[in-house]
This record gives C-alpha cells, sequence and structure tokens, in this order.
C-alpha cells in the first residue's frame, strides 16, 4: 500500500515572556504562546515559576514552585503517516495537561525534594498493536523525587529515589518505586617526589525498580507501545567502577552487569530486549588546553 499526501503545513504564534527578580531572595516569572493559524491554530502553553530563598545555618535553601498548562494538536505524523508496515489516517483531538511541581533544595546538605501532580486529558498513546490510540477520560499522574548526597569519611553516597502513581495504568504504566545509588570511596593521593595528585575513585552503582509493563519496541515505526504480555523489573542492576584523575587526564574501568546470571535472567528493560550481560568497559580521555 501506497499512501502519498501532498500537503503544505504552516504555523503562526505569539510568545511571550515576563521575567521578574526581587534581589537574590524572590523571583518569578511567566511565559506563554498562543498559536492561531495553521495546523497548530488552538494551541496553547503556559509556564509560571515562583521561588523564594531562605537562610539556613549551614547556607541556602530554595522552594519552588512550577505550574503549567498546555492545550495541544498532536504531532502531525500522529494523524497522518504511511510506511512499508504501518498506515494510518487519524483525527485526534486537542491533548491538554495541567501540571504543578513543587522542589525544595538544600545547597549545603545535597538534599532536594520534588512533587509533582498532572492531570492527562485526551492522552496520546500508542497502543498493543502499535498504533496510536487516543484516551478520552481524564486521569491523573503524581510522582515524588527525593535525592540526597552524603560523605562519611571518605566514602560518597549518592541517592535517588522515586515513587510514582498513574491513575490509569492501561494507558501509562509507571513503576511505582525506582531507587538508584552510587556509594564509592575517594581518595586523592599525593606523590611527594613528583608532587604529582591522584584522585581515586572505586566502588558502585546500584538500580533497582518494582515491576510493571514496560513498554514493547516496534522497530519499523521506532516506537514505544503498550504490552500487557509479561512484567519487567524486580532486578537489581550492579555495576562496579574505578576512576583515575592525573591533573587533565581521566581513566575508568567499568564492570557492567555483574549480577548476571546470578539472581536469575529477568534483566530487561523492555519486552524481549533484555539488557547486556556482564561486560569490562574502560576508556581514556585527555583534555587538552583551549
Amino acid at each position: 500500500y501506497i499512501g502519498r499526501h501532498n500537503e503544505k503545513v504552516s504555523n503562526t504564534a505569539i510568545r511571550g515572556k515576563i521575567v521578574n527578580d526581587l534581589g537574590t531572595v524572590f523571583g518569578w516569572e511567566a511565559e506563554g504562546s498562543f498559536y492561531f493559524l495553521g495546523y497548530k491554530a488552538g494551541n496553547m502553553l503556559l509556564n509560571g515559576k515562583l521561588y523564594k530563598n531562605f537562610k539556613t545555618r549551614k547556607g541556602t535553601s530554595t522552594l519552588t514552585l512550577l505550574g503549567k498548562f498546555r492545550n495541544e494538536r498532536p504531532v502531525y505524523w500522529l494523524n497522518q503517516y504511511s510506511s512499508n508496515n504501518f498506515h494510518w489516517e487519524n483525527d485526534l483531538k486537542f491533548e491538554n495537561e495541567t501540571r504543578i511541581q513543587a522542589f525544595y533544595k538544600d545547597h549545603e546538605r545535597n538534599f532536594l525534594v520534588s512533587a509533582h501532580f498532572s492531570i492527562l486529558g485526551n492522552y496520546v498513546f500508542f497502543d498493543t498493536l502499535a498504533l496510536p490510540s487516543q484516551e478520552s477520560d481524564p486521569f491523573t499522574v503524581v510522582s515524588l523525587d527525593i535525592h540526597k548526597d552524603f560523605s562519611l569519611w571518605k566514602f560518597k553516597f549518592r541517592n535517588r529515589l522515586n515513587i510514582q502513581q498513574s491513575g490509569n495504568k492501561q494507558v501509562l504504566p509507571l513503576p511505582t518505586v525506582s531507587f538508584s545509588n552510587s556509594t564509592f570511596f575517594e581518595h586523592l593521593f599525593h606523590f611527594a617526589w613528583t608532587n604529582g595528585f591522584l584522585l581515586t575513585q572505586l566502588g558502585l552503582d546500584f538500580y533497582y525498580h518494582t515491576p510493571f509493563y514496560a513498554y514493547a519496541y516496534m522497530p519499523s515505526s521506532g516506537r514505544f507501545y503498550l504490552q500487557n504480555e509479561k512484567e519487567v523489573g524486580n532486578y537489581p542492576f550492579i555495576d562496579v567502577f574505578l576512576n583515575l584523575k592525573v591533573k587533565r587526564t581521566r581513566i575508568f574501568l567499568k564492570y557492567e552487569h555483574v549480577t548476571s546470571g546470578l539472581l536469575g535472567h529477568n534483566y530487561f528493560t523492555i519486552l524481549h530486549y533484555p539488557m547486556n550481560q556482564r561486560v569490562f568497559l574502560f576508556g581514556f580521555s585527555w583534555t587538552f588546553y583551549d
């Protein structure tokens, strides 16, 4: 089947932005765009930001509030598409999203927590046949992110925890919990006879998420789509690494996915596409002066 469209597409929009910083303590900004001619006629995008800095005993912290509203026509190829393997002609409705986000960052304590709440309407997705589809009923998505870095003597710990919930797992599946950690020993060696320094980091990376129906992949269209065949997740990925730095020269050695085969073989991130098995990697970087 050969489909051909001879069509010119153009868009005309008006955009604006206003920013007001009241010193270094408080500020806000707002921006928006509206399309009034062309394929995107009727599209609207509004963004707002409000931030406040606070002094703490160890430094400063920042509270940021973000708001977003968008009402957009799906991109052209979701309505009109033809290839060797797929053909569709749709008339999808405008997608809309209302999002509220809050961030709190303590700069000195290397701590960041953020909360997100979104309402999605006319959400466009690729169904189990790898074809574009649309959910007419609105649903919510909520999430909580926590980042915390801390040190204990020469040991460094970098942690991120994400908790999220989709109000419609049939069209937007998400893992409930995901966690990543990087733990390493860091030391700066000093060679007195050459007055040289060697920065060394030896540690491991860890990543895990709870099981969910992750997407499948369609090579012919290059899109990820829904599947209800098998859940993926509930598997820990662990990498061991060694980083070295001398002046402007950096070297890394990495043993990736050391748990391969030791904790089963369910190391998939999307359906039927496993992660790499255990592999040794190395790299070298030498930065020249500009």
